[in-house]
């Protein structure tokens, strides 16, 4: 079913019916408790348009991590689970991902990219035994503040925030 489509279906299915002496007026309508299809109740509770990815970002320091130069003094991030101070920090330096990295077609293969990583650093296991990170994904830049995510080369830059580009 083409996108267009799709989102005219969705719109029809949570719009507000006719009027009805006999309904309970509006009492429910933003109702998203629906049991029968849990991707319709999924959908419902989301605007319309694509899905967006949001990370932390921090970056690499030799063979450790650490927060970005600007926040805490760039301060190293240790192994294992953060505390909840750093936690919360770390959630400080969340950012939403380029529209273009939430896209269908692209979407799954950016999670799986950033999981791996997360994995090769060992903090996947690690931060989702904290409560504020469960769940979370991070992005890891390298020394230079860049690395390259499904193609596309991303640098952190304090003053213009995140910029990606197509690699060649």
């Amino acid at each position: 079913m083409e996108l267009c489509k799709k989102r005219e279906k969705k719109a029809k299915d949570f719009q507000i019916g006719p009027p009805n002496t006999n309904s309970k007026m509006i009492d429910g309508w933003l109702n998203t408790s629906i049991k029968d299809d849990s991707e319709k109740r999924g959908e419902s509770v989301v605007r319309d348009g694509a899905d967006s990815i949001e990370t932390i970002i921090i970056r690499r320091a030799g063979d450790g991590l650490c927060l970005l130069p600007w926040i805490d003094g760039g301060r190293s991030i240790p192994q294992g689970t953060p505390d909840a101070e750093l936690a919360k920090t770390l959630i400080f330096c969340s950012l939403r991902m380029p529209a273009l990295f939430g896209g269908e077609w692209i979407i799954d293969r950016v999670i799986k990219e950033i999981e791996t990583n997360m994995s090769l650093y060992g903090i996947e296991k690690d931060w989702y035994k904290s409560t504020l990170l469960k769940g979370t994904l991070c992005v890891i830049l390298d020394e230079d503040m860049s690395v390259v995510l499904c193609g596309y080369k991303l640098t952190y830059d304090k003053k213009l925030g995140l910029i990606h580009k197509k690699e060649v």
